[in-house]
């Protein structure tokens, strides 16, 4: 019944904007530092994404999308994944206090936020990299709605971040946004799983040319 309702109902109203029939909403946006001189980074390495914990069975995902992106925008450049980065961090003890630093970064909100010189100096070492590219999700939202009085949602939002481990400077930021929001039927149910399979659609595509 729920779903003739949908049907009915949206095939009629669907160019309303206030109509009950599901929405979809999504954002995605990157930019290279104005000062950045192309073809400056020669080695790069991808960073385990941060704060994905309620959306882990997707992380190793997340993860090759950044490589896989990053590969394809930057043929010449030697870059490495995620699990080659946390292994190497880990083999020196380094692994927590990348995470720490890449939180921070994030926590921070801008890109001249000014990161531990030294810190840095260490992780290129165990990288052997120009520079890391990092992501963090701000937001992984899921609520089930009430059918007829609100809908349901499911919200994925990311920050992204290429920075330049010999000088901290930040070199590229981007930003995803995708929702999915149920019809006022409840239909369809919401789920993470849509907007983050778009996220993870969003996050290869977006990968800077460097």
């Amino acid at each position: 019944m729920k779903r003739l309702l949908t049907a009915l109902f949206c095939g009629a109203a669907a160019t309303l904007p206030l109509s009950g029939c599901a929405v979809h909403q999504e954002d995605m946006q990157g930019a290279l530092d104005a000062y950045y001189s192309a073809g400056d980074i020669r080695t790069a390495a991808v960073l385990p994404a941060a704060n994905g914990s309620k959306a882990a069975e997707y992380m190793p995902r997340v993860n090759l999308a950044l490589l896989s992106g990053l590969q394809r925008a930057n043929p010449g450049i030697e870059s490495a994944g995620a699990s080659v980065s946390a292994a190497k961090l880990s083999r020196l003890g380094l692994y927590a206090d990348a995470a720490e630093l890449v939180k921070a970064y994030f926590a921070c909100g801008s890109a001249d936020c000014e990161l531990d010189r030294a810190e840095l100096k260490r992780i290129r070492s165990a990288l052997k990299a120009d520079a890391v590219y990092v992501m963090s999700f701000t937001e992984l939202h899921e609520k089930e709605g009430a059918f007829l009085r609100e809908r349901g949602e499911a919200r994925v939002q990311t920050k992204l971040a290429v920075i330049d481990l010999r000088t901290g400077r930040t070199v590229w930021t981007g930003s995803t946004m995708e929702e999915h929001a149920s019809s006022i039927f409840g239909i369809p149910k919401p789920s993470l799983a849509d907007p983050m399979e778009e996220t993870i659609r969003k996050i290869e595509r977006m990968a800077p040319a460097l």
